[in-house]
Order: structure tokens, then sequence, then C-alpha cells
């Protein structure tokens, strides 16, 4: 999902060590369009206090491992 929002192969998106959203080319605006994208496919509602610790993807995969498994 985080490739296809950003418009990137999705062999650019790594999820170890380093690699950020802002590594990957995205800024503010992506972040938000990403975020609502979560929101919409999975239903779920991203406060802006959480949206600050999701600054990988690695970050974000954990954070939605965490949500979608209350």
């Amino acid at each position: 999902m985080i490739a296809v929002q950003l418009g990137i192969p999705v062999r650019e998106v790594r999820y170890g060590y380093g690699s950020t959203l802002g590594d990957l080319g995205a800024d503010e605006y992506d972040l938000v369009e990403l975020v609502m994208a979560l929101d919409t496919e999975f239903d779920i509602s991203i406060s802006d206090d959480d949206l600050q610790r999701l600054e990988t993807p690695w970050s974000m995969y954990q954070y939605m491992l965490e949500r979608l498994g209350d």
C-alpha cells in the first residue's frame, strides 16, 4: 500500500532499518493520503499522536499489526 500511495516500485519499500517514508519521497501531503487510504481500507482511525510515530515502513507495519490484532 505504501508503494502504491507513493507511486514507487514495491522493491523500493524496505521494512528494515534506515528507510524512512521521507527517504521514499513522501511529504506531509503523501502521509495524509496514506493514512486516509489505511483508514478506508481497514476501517480504522489513526490519531494525530499515532501518526507522529509512523516514520518508517516498519513502524507502519508494526502499528497496523497492533491495531488489526485487537
